[in-house]
């Protein structure tokens, strides 16, 4: 569900204006980038700003339009994005857009803004969750109570958490536990291990190329 226009095409129009801009989704460089073409600005107008990507698919999303993030995180962890943003230099009274969807907390934008930097949340966009007894749902839980499922994958914590809450937490925890379990990452796998759910396989790189080549040498075996 979208949110108003004028919040992000205010926050476009001004993006040159901040030292950073943060994505925590490729959904959410969808909906920003969307906001800039429709004003008077276009890609140039991040010239001078440095940008971080957290997850894959959200850099992926950003190459896609030429731009290639200065960091990227592979998993969302506040501390962990912090370090990587001030690794390029003090964040202290600079300014910061954080742009996420409603689903993800600001806890980026509040570790950050404990670092010093002034902070403009922005939610991009609204997410609603599926039913459990949506078709989808039944589907998947039949799929792993009769063992037709060989692996899952997580590419985020949020994704395990919204997981859980499409099948049932004790069910996803009993389901996912006669079968692998490839989280992208240790926030990820940490997510997991909150909700009872054990991690099989973990990659060596934390990336879509390195989870895939994990769960290959798995199934070698």
């Amino acid at each position: 569900m979208p949110l108003d226009r004028s919040t992000e095409n205010t926050a476009a129009a001004s993006v040159d204006e901040y030292s950073w801009v943060v994505f925590e989704s490729a959904n959410a460089v969808a909906r920003f980038l969307s906001a800039l073409s429709r004003g008077p600005r276009d890609l140039r107008a991040l010239g001078r700003v440095r940008i971080c990507a957290i997850g894959p698919s959200t850099s992926d999303r950003l190459a896609s339009h030429g731009i290639k993030a200065d960091v990227n995180v592979p998993e969302l962890g506040a501390e962990s994005i912090g370090d990587a943003i001030e690794a390029r230099g003090s964040i202290a009274a600079q300014r910061v857009l954080v742009v996420r969807p409603d689903h993800l907390r600001g806890v980026v934008g509040e570790d950050l803004e404990r670092r010093g930097a002034a902070v403009t949340d922005l939610v991009a966009y609204r997410t609603a969750a599926a039913s459990q007894d949506s078709p989808a749902a039944q589907a998947i839980y039949r799929m792993l109570l009769d063992g037709q499922i060989d692996a899952v994958t997580f590419t985020s914590p949020t994704a395990v958490t919204r997981f859980a809450q499409l099948i049932g937490e004790e069910q996803a925890a009993d389901l996912l536990n006669t079968t692998v379990v490839a989280p992208i990452g240790p926030v990820t796998a940490a997510a997991a291990t909150e909700l009872g759910i054990t991690s099989t396989v973990m990659p060596e790189t934390f990336t879509v190329e390195g989870l895939v080549k994990a769960l290959v040498a798995r199934f070698k075996h």
